[in-house]
């Protein structure tokens, strides 16, 4: 269950509250067996809720963090890889960016299936105004870094520094 301060929200930018109502819109959107699914979403005065899938094991950055410098098995890459570009494909084939990529944003279920999950930062392309500035800085394209126009590309450039963290667990965090 993710529950989200409204106070805290409008406090902060006009672009936290779309980020919100975007992630709800991406999610439903997006029915798709490795992406996050939303069961439900309802609001009191002060929260808004999104029940969504339980994925019952941990993140990915968790997992390479357990592996201990290790580098993820072939066939292991191999399989969780695979499943994230069906997702972004799915993602894509529906004119949706997810524009923040990275080890912690996949979920991996009890059967090992990779599941994208907080598309806070997801939306609908469109080229006028897919200039913003969003994700995390470390799996960002330079084209996004440089606030310049971009596509889903940005998010092939994002899947690529995922599958360098599992190909050779250096993080771009080290």
């Amino acid at each position: 269950l993710k529950v989200l301060d409204k106070t805290v929200l409008a406090s902060r930018s006009r672009r936290w509250q779309l980020h919100c109502s975007r992630e709800r819109e991406c999610l439903i959107a997006c029915d798709h067996p490795y992406i996050v699914r939303i069961l439900y979403a309802f609001q009191t005065p002060q929260y808004l809720y999104m029940l969504q899938e339980h994925v019952p094991n941990h993140t990915l950055a968790g997992y390479l963090e357990a592996h201990d410098g290790r580098p993820v098995a072939e066939a292991e890459v191999r399989f969780m890889v695979a499943q994230l570009a069906l997702a972004l494909a799915h993602m894509h084939a529906r004119s949706i960016l997810y524009r923040d990529l990275k080890p912690e944003n996949v979920l991996i279920d009890d059967m090992w299936h990779a599941k994208l999950a907080d598309l806070g930062c997801s939306r609908e392309v469109d080229l006028t105004r897919t200039m913003e500035y969003v994700g995390t800085p470390l799996f960002m394209a330079p084209e996004l870094l440089r606030r310049e126009q971009y596509d889903e590309k940005v998010d092939v450039w994002s899947f690529a520094c995922v599958l360098e963290c599992m190909c050779t667990h250096q993080t771009v965090y080290d």
